[in-house]
């Protein structure tokens, strides 16, 4: 955290230019790269509930879990801990996981 304000935290990115220019050309910022972590994020949690769709009747405790997961996990991670970066890496995982086993 920066000294001058809680809002100069690198890995913050509320505020600011998605890109700057650099020799004519567009750099990303930490803040488009947070923005594209987040839409990737919420891609995992629509195919997850896209998978849970269209499991039939494997593993019903295993698609529970999966769907209590899916009720819980946006409040959790953007909410409850957003200022907490492992609370999102964990729930990435875990809907990856959720993903992978109930495509078997």
């Amino acid at each position: 955290m920066s000294y001058l304000s809680r809002h100069a935290d690198w890995k913050m990115a509320s505020r600011g230019e998605i890109a700057r220019m650099s020799s004519g050309h567009p750099v990303s910022t930490i803040r488009q790269e947070c923005l594209r972590i987040g839409a990737n994020d919420l891609k995992y949690l629509r195919k997850l509930s896209s998978v849970l769709k269209n499991s039939g009747s494997k593993d019903a405790k295993l698609r529970a879990e999966a769907e209590a997961f899916l009720k819980e996990v946006p409040a959790r991670v953007g909410i409850q801990k957003r200022f907490d970066p492992e609370q999102a890496e964990a729930a990435r995982e875990q809907a990856i996981d959720y993903i992978l086993k109930l495509s078997r």
